[in-house]
Order: structure tokens, then sequence, then C-alpha cells
């Protein structure tokens, strides 16, 4: 579980580094048709109200629930998993638009993200090609940070790094 947990976190930290990102002429990150999302509430909340909640966003879910309005999307089944540990707190789930408008207006929220796959751009083109420079000799982290490899002592980086 606590690795489940780990990766959880590590996931929504990459989703949001690669959301800003600038990626021209590629599709966007997400795109989220599924009615899939992921919810974050505040560092603040105690366990009550986490689970108060939890049960609030139940509530409405099946309140919801009925005649679909778009018949390309599953029924959505509502919160799928949860995560929590030391001041984090946060679900993951399937819901109308309805109830996803509702949970972003909700006080006990963070933050709330599509879920879906993600997609990186990879330029296949050799690192002298790229217009990016190299120090030779760099620590070791920088190093690592621009290989696939390890023990690789050359930092790249952008030639226009610097300049504003």
């Amino acid at each position: 579980m606590y690795f489940l947990t780990c990766t959880a976190l590590l996931s929504s930290a990459i989703i949001s580094l690669v959301q800003g990102a600038p990626n021209p002429g590629s599709p966007p990150a997400f795109s989220n048709g599924t009615g899939k999302y992921i919810v974050q509430l505040k560092a603040d909340l105690n366990a009550s109200q986490v689970e108060s909640h939890a049960l609030w966003v139940s509530d409405i879910h099946l309140q919801s629930l009925g005649p679909s309005t778009n018949s390309d999307l599953p029924n959505p089944v509502g919160v799928v998993q949860t995560y929590g540990f030391d001041g984090f707190s946060a679900y993951s789930g399937s819901f109308h638009e309805s109830v996803v408008a509702q949970i972003k207006a909700s006080n006990d929220v963070a933050i709330v993200e599509p879920d879906g796959p993600i997609h990186l751009h990879w330029d296949k083109a050799p690192l002298n090609e790229r217009g990016l420079q190299g120090q030779g000799g760099a620590p070791w982290g920088l190093g690592r940070l621009s290989h696939r490899y390890t023990n690789d002592t050359t930092y790249f980086y952008d030639s226009s790094a610097g300049q504003g």
C-alpha cells in the first residue's frame, strides 16, 4: 500500500510537470473524454473532515445517476480509489460533469485533475543537433539528469539557458 501511495504522489508530480512543459504540434497531455478525475483534498483537513467529504461525494454521485446525458461515456462509478498519508488526502474516480463542478466548488478540495494517459514528446535527434551545450565533469547528479544511463558526468542543457 505504501508503494502504491508513493507511486500515486509521484505520478501527480510528474503530471504537473508534464502539463507545464511546452510541446508544440502535439495533442494535449490529457484527452479526458472518460469522466475520470483525481481529486486532492486540502492538507489541513482532519480525518473526520476527509470522511465527511467522502460521504458527501458519494451522496452527490448517487443523486447524479439516472438517464445519462452523454451516451458516449459509460455510467460513472464514483470514487474508485482513495489515497492518504502524512497530510495528503486524495481520491480518484469517474463522475458526471455536474458532480465534478460541485467537487471543484467544495472548500475541502485543493485540486481536481483529469485522469488519463500521459504522452511525452521525445526528440530523437542526437544531442549535438538539438542546440544543447555540454558541461563535462559535472557532478554525478547533473550528469544523471541528462542521461538514461548511470555514471555519465556530462550535463547537457539548452544553449539559450540563462538568457531570460
